[in-house]
Order: C-alpha cells, then structure tokens, then sequence
C-alpha cells in the first residue's frame, strides 16, 4: 500500500513542488490582505462612530440610565448623526430659556 502512494507521489512530484509553492503563497496574501481589510473597516467604523455628535450636546446627560433628555432611544447610536435637537454645549442662545 506505501509503496503505490510513495510511487504515486513520486510521479507527481514535478507537479506538486511547484503547486504546493503556489498554494502556500496565495494563502499567505490571501491572509494578509484579509488583514489589511479588517484594519480598513475598523478604521471606516472608527470614522464613523466618532460623528456621533451625543457628547457635545447640551442635552447629553452622560448617564448610563437616560443618555439623552430630548432623544433617549437615538443617543450615542448612529441615528444620532443628524439630530434635529443638537445644541451645542457652549450655545448660549438659548441658554436662558433652557435654564429657567
């Protein structure tokens, strides 16, 4: 039985060497650009997550129970983006109307 597989594989051992060399490499590249993609969208997410306006705002609350008095269910989620209620922090336009 080992000496029809040792015979087999000696026939084709032109052809495996070079296959083989072939296969290891593209597996290489397909690994690294793999990797390559995941570090894009991590950076693309990252981009993403950081527009997130919630922080700045005026109605912010920074607490983990209500995030937000005006939009409690879009704060700090990518709904967020374009808030219609976004008033910045320093804005005081309106700051005598909201304090009082």
């Amino acid at each position: 039985m080992f000496q029809f597989l040792y015979s087999v594989l000696h026939f084709f051992d032109p052809i495996l060497v070079p296959l083989c060399f072939i296969v290891a490499w593209g597996m290489t590249i397909a690994a690294i650009l793999g990797i390559f993609s995941a570090i894009r969208d991590a950076i693309a997410r990252s981009r993403q997550m950081h527009a997130i306006p919630c922080t700045n705002c005026r109605f912010f609350t920074n607490n983990h129970r209500l995030k937000c008095t005006i939009q409690p269910f879009t704060a700090n989620t990518e709904e967020a983006i374009q808030c219609r209620d976004f008033q910045e922090k320093n804005n005081n336009a309106y700051s005598s109307i909201i304090d009082s």
